[in-house]
């Protein structure tokens, strides 16, 4: 029986936490549709998603991924993540709040997900000027 979306949610927080990115794009179908502040377009592949994640990760470590709230569901879930991380060239430990959505097939993959948080914050706590 293939994972739910409850479940899916849990399987990204532990990749996450172990900076798996390989384990993070292996939960996204074959087509997906993953939409953030911090990716210039929708990610579309699970290639997509292990090249923008693998960026992200190649600039931070001591990557967290703490679960502030959480709506199970069985197609959909959502949940409220503390993401906190030290950035590699400034030393910089940085915190970012979100909210994530998810949508599974019913082969238990991710084909939507989307990540809701305030980036300018976010770069603001890396000193870089927010830009509109």
């Amino acid at each position: 029986m293939p994972d739910n979306a409850a479940t899916i949610i849990r399987r990204y927080v532990d990749a996450f936490n172990a900076e798996d990115v390989d384990a993070l794009a292996g939960l996204y179908a074959e087509s997906t549709d993953y939409r953030q502040p911090l990716a210039p377009e929708p990610l579309t592949s699970p290639a997509a998603v292990r090249a923008f994640e693998g960026g992200m990760f190649g600039q931070f470590h001591d990557v967290n991924v703490e679960v502030e709230w959480f709506i199970p569901g069985d197609e959909d879930a959502a949940a409220g993540f503390i993401v906190s991380a030290t950035h590699n060239e400034s030393g910089v430990r940085v915190s970012l709040q979100t909210a994530e959505h998810v949508r599974v097939d019913a082969d238990g993959k991710i084909v939507e997900h989307t990540r809701y948080t305030d980036s300018a914050a976010f770069l603001a706590q890396l000193g870089s000027p927010a830009t509109m």
